[in-house]
């Protein structure tokens, strides 16, 4: 992660090896659960036949959280950040408030 663009610039500078780069602002106040980040799998399928697009959601999602508390102390730390599982089944708290990091979005909402 960088600071600035200045930053971004001096890394990139004279990269014979990559053109191309992706930049995205970090959010730094985002939705949390139970003071962790997490984020929303759902799968779906769009398909376009004739001209005639359609999209199709499969009804079942899931919440990937993970396994520290949020905070912008130490923006190198990625099980602070990143809720993905490669980075977070490595963590010993992996599994510690739920099952694999993962939620039902079942367990949000009412019947």
């Amino acid at each position: 992660m960088f600071s600035d663009i200045e930053e971004i610039r001096e890394y990139t500078a004279g990269s014979e090896k990559w053109s191309n780069w992706v930049v995205q602002k970090y959010i730094e106040k985002p939705m949390l659960i139970m003071n962790r980040k997490f984020d929303i799998r759902i799968f779906g399928l769009i398909t376009t036949i004739h001209g005639v697009m359609k999209a199709y959601f499969f009804k079942h999602c899931y919440v990937r959280t993970n396994s520290r508390e949020y905070t912008l102390d130490d923006l190198s730390d990625p099980l602070i950040h990143l809720s993905n599982d490669a980075v977070q089944k490595e963590d010993e708290e992996y599994g510690k408030f739920e099952d694999h990091n993962k939620m039902s979005v079942k367990d949000f909402t009412r019947d």
